[in-house]
């Protein structure tokens, strides 16, 4: 948990999704990995609400796994460049 107002982590997650524009790489996996990122978000913190384990900690390697997989394509596009 952060302090109200603190966007320091919604910044960086926009960063690397809009990385993935500037760099040409592919739209379409762009957009479903940020549409399953954003659901894998959402049911993190329906589960966080509900204490549902381990369904919390699912969505939340799922949201990780979609930031991974746009992190490394950003670097495998810089390192092509």
């Amino acid at each position: 948990m952060g302090v109200p107002g603190d966007d320091r982590g919604r910044s960086a997650r926009s960063e690397v999704f809009g990385e993935c524009v500037i760099e040409g790489l592919s739209p379409g996996l762009a957009s479903w990995l940020s549409l399953i990122f954003t659901g894998a978000r959402y049911l993190h913190t329906l589960f966080s609400l509900c204490a549902v384990q381990p369904w919390r900690t699912v969505a939340f390697v799922v949201g990780v796994v979609c930031m991974l997989v746009m992190s490394f394509q950003i670097v495998a596009a810089l390192v092509r460049a």
